[in-house]
């Protein structure tokens, strides 16, 4: 398990700490099962789009995390705990339903920069504005 965040220090048994580092990260997450994190916006949206099941621990009161944590879950693109101090049978029962995670995960496009970029361009040039 490689953990980001921590800063870097000696492996210790199957966890490798890992320094700051956005290439590093993206390499690691398309390359990896899934995910484990807070919730937050950016690393949920970027394992979405590599096809990665989510499990988020949300933290405090950042409600983004929740929401997102929450939206993972009942989407059916992973898991949430509120827990602090989750038992073994929760990674367990995760990891049970990978499959079932992947698959709504496929049935959905989540966009690249470079495809919302095209997308924007295109409703800013022809003057397209849904929400206006």
């Amino acid at each position: 398990m490689i953990v980001y965040g921590m800063g870097t220090h000696s492996s210790s048994g199957n966890l490798v700490f890992r320094g700051p580092s956005k290439q590093a990260f993206l390499e690691d997450l398309s390359s990896c099962r899934y995910l484990i994190t807070n919730g937050g916006h950016n690393a949920v949206s970027e394992a979405l789009y590599f096809g990665k099941p989510v499990l988020a621990f949300p933290i405090g009161l950042a409600y983004e995390q929740w929401i997102n944590a929450r939206m993972v879950s009942r989407l059916g693109y992973g898991g949430d705990s509120r827990n602090p101090k989750p038992e073994a049978s929760l990674f367990q029962r995760f990891e049970t339903r990978l499959d079932s995670y992947r698959e709504a995960i496929a049935k959905r496009d989540f966009y690249g920069t470079d495809r919302m970029l095209s997308r924007l361009a295109f409703m800013i040039t022809r003057r397209e504005y849904p929400y206006t």
